[in-house]
Protein backbone atom coordinates (compact mmCIF):
# COMPACT_ATOMS: atom_id res chain seq x y z
CA UNK A 1 0.00 0.00 0.00
CA UNK A 2 2.83 2.46 0.99
CA UNK A 3 3.69 2.02 -2.65
CA UNK A 4 0.91 2.95 -4.00
CA UNK A 5 0.61 5.79 -2.13
CA UNK A 6 4.20 7.17 -3.36
CA UNK A 7 3.69 6.06 -6.79
CA UNK A 8 0.36 8.47 -6.68
CA UNK A 9 1.95 11.20 -5.41
CA UNK A 10 4.59 11.23 -8.14
CA UNK A 11 2.03 10.72 -10.60
CA UNK A 12 0.21 13.74 -9.02
CA UNK A 13 3.18 15.64 -8.77
CA UNK A 14 4.10 14.92 -12.69
CA UNK A 15 0.25 15.12 -14.04
CA UNK A 16 0.01 18.67 -11.63
CA UNK A 17 3.06 19.62 -13.55
CA UNK A 18 5.10 20.89 -10.73
CA UNK A 19 7.35 22.23 -10.47
CA UNK A 20 6.90 23.65 -14.62
CA UNK A 21 8.83 21.47 -16.98
CA UNK A 22 11.50 23.28 -18.56
CA UNK A 23 12.15 22.87 -22.36
CA UNK A 24 14.69 19.40 -21.80
CA UNK A 25 11.63 18.34 -19.91
CA UNK A 26 8.96 18.55 -22.54
CA UNK A 27 10.06 16.25 -24.82
CA UNK A 28 10.33 12.32 -24.56
CA UNK A 29 12.70 9.77 -25.63
CA UNK A 30 11.73 7.01 -27.88
CA UNK A 31 11.27 3.61 -26.40
CA UNK A 32 12.70 1.63 -29.16
CA UNK A 33 11.97 -2.41 -29.52
CA UNK A 34 15.32 -4.64 -29.42
CA UNK A 35 13.96 -7.23 -32.42
CA UNK A 36 15.67 -5.64 -35.58
CA UNK A 37 12.75 -7.08 -37.60
CA UNK A 38 10.59 -4.35 -35.77
CA UNK A 39 12.55 -1.68 -34.58
CA UNK A 40 9.50 0.56 -34.43
CA UNK A 41 8.78 2.99 -30.97
CA UNK A 42 7.08 1.17 -28.47
CA UNK A 43 6.95 3.64 -26.26
CA UNK A 44 8.49 6.87 -24.97
CA UNK A 45 10.65 7.59 -21.24
CA UNK A 46 10.63 11.41 -20.52
CA UNK A 47 12.03 12.89 -17.60
CA UNK A 48 9.92 15.01 -15.17
CA UNK A 49 9.22 16.25 -11.42
CA UNK A 50 7.07 14.90 -9.04
CA UNK A 51 6.82 15.92 -5.42
CA UNK A 52 10.01 13.86 -4.31
CA UNK A 53 12.19 15.38 -6.64
CA UNK A 54 13.05 14.45 -10.41
CA UNK A 55 11.55 11.15 -12.06
CA UNK A 56 11.71 9.21 -15.24
CA UNK A 57 8.00 8.24 -16.87
CA UNK A 58 8.27 5.23 -18.57
CA UNK A 59 5.33 5.10 -20.90
CA UNK A 60 4.65 1.76 -23.06
CA UNK A 61 1.91 2.06 -25.81
CA UNK A 62 2.96 -1.49 -27.92
CA UNK A 63 3.44 -4.93 -25.77
CA UNK A 64 2.46 -8.39 -26.10
CA UNK A 65 0.09 -9.00 -23.43
CA UNK A 66 1.19 -10.99 -20.62
CA UNK A 67 5.25 -9.53 -21.09
CA UNK A 68 6.83 -8.90 -17.73
CA UNK A 69 9.59 -6.62 -18.06
CA UNK A 70 12.49 -5.80 -15.44
CA UNK A 71 13.60 -1.68 -16.06
CA UNK A 72 17.51 -1.15 -15.66
CA UNK A 73 19.28 2.07 -15.75
CA UNK A 74 22.42 2.68 -17.38
CA UNK A 75 24.84 5.20 -16.02
CA UNK A 76 27.24 7.80 -18.14
CA UNK A 77 30.06 5.66 -15.93
CA UNK A 78 28.33 2.21 -17.84
CA UNK A 79 27.42 1.26 -14.01
CA UNK A 80 23.69 -0.44 -14.20
CA UNK A 81 20.69 -0.69 -11.56
CA UNK A 82 18.06 -2.09 -11.50
CA UNK A 83 14.57 0.27 -10.73
CA UNK A 84 11.68 -1.98 -11.32
CA UNK A 85 9.88 -5.06 -12.59
CA UNK A 86 6.47 -4.86 -14.06
CA UNK A 87 4.10 -7.23 -15.88
CA UNK A 88 2.68 -5.48 -19.17
CA UNK A 89 -1.22 -5.14 -19.77
CA UNK A 90 -2.75 -5.50 -23.05
CA UNK A 91 -0.50 -2.54 -25.08
CA UNK A 92 1.30 -1.74 -22.38
CA UNK A 93 1.49 0.60 -19.16
CA UNK A 94 3.03 3.62 -17.78
CA UNK A 95 5.50 3.41 -14.83
CA UNK A 96 6.87 6.53 -12.65
CA UNK A 97 10.73 5.54 -10.88
CA UNK A 98 12.97 8.29 -9.10
CA UNK A 99 15.75 9.53 -11.05
CA UNK A 100 17.93 9.74 -8.42
CA UNK A 101 21.19 10.21 -10.60
CA UNK A 102 21.63 12.90 -12.99
CA UNK A 103 23.77 10.47 -15.32
CA UNK A 104 21.46 8.32 -16.39
CA UNK A 105 21.71 7.83 -20.24
CA UNK A 106 19.27 4.83 -21.29
CA UNK A 107 16.75 3.11 -19.54
CA UNK A 108 16.67 -0.68 -20.95
CA UNK A 109 13.37 -3.15 -20.64
CA UNK A 110 14.72 -6.87 -20.40
CA UNK A 111 12.12 -9.72 -21.05
CA UNK A 112 11.42 -12.41 -18.80
CA UNK A 113 14.21 -14.55 -20.42
CA UNK A 114 17.53 -11.79 -19.48
CA UNK A 115 17.20 -10.52 -23.00
CA UNK A 116 16.80 -6.85 -24.05
CA UNK A 117 13.32 -6.75 -25.29
CA UNK A 118 13.60 -2.33 -25.43
CA UNK A 119 15.32 0.78 -24.73
CA UNK A 120 15.30 4.54 -24.66
CA UNK A 121 18.73 6.84 -24.71
CA UNK A 122 17.98 9.49 -23.20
Amino acid sequence: MTGLTIGAGIMWGVLGGQPPAGPEDAAGFPLVAADEDDADPVGEVSRAYGESGAVLVIDVVAAPEGRAVTCLVRLADGTVQEVGEWPLGEGGGTWVVADRDPSVVEVLLIDQDGQRWASSRL
